[in-house]
């Protein structure tokens, strides 16, 4: 079954940091059935499901001026918004595959990890 897609449209796209690849924008959305969204700063990424039913979503988590993200997984079926736990890192690129979204990341490890490194000598 496919379902009526949901556009993301994204405006005022900038560079989050100064000559970073990555960027900050606000967020539109156009479809049937606009689902009320929380007040997140947005990458300009997202991915459909094959039949429409999902639309994933990057938004920004930035934590102590560590970069950070959360998916934000929208169902047009059932009209639900899920979302992920902080992901550290950048979203370099998020898609469907055959079992569901999957994403790739710049990896960060923040000063506040170094505690829960292990020590060689």
């Amino acid at each position: 079954m496919s379902y009526s897609k949901l556009e993301p449209v994204f405006k005022n796209i900038e560079e989050i940091r100064m000559g970073s690849p990555y960027n900050v924008c606000d967020l539109e959305l156009m479809g049937k059935w606009i689902p009320d969204l929380p007040a997140y700063e947005w990458q300009d990424l997202f991915a459909n499901s094959q039949n429409n039913r999902y639309l994933a979503l990057v938004a920004w988590a930035i934590k102590k001026n560590n970069p950070g993200f959360k998916l934000i997984i929208i169902d047009l079926k059932n009209k639900n918004i899920k979302e992920t736990e902080r992901i550290t890192g950048c979203c370099k690129s998020i898609y469907w595959t055959v079992s569901g979204f999957s994403y790739d990341i710049s990896g960060y490890i923040s000063e506040e990890d170094f505690s829960n490194l292990k020590e060689l000598h």
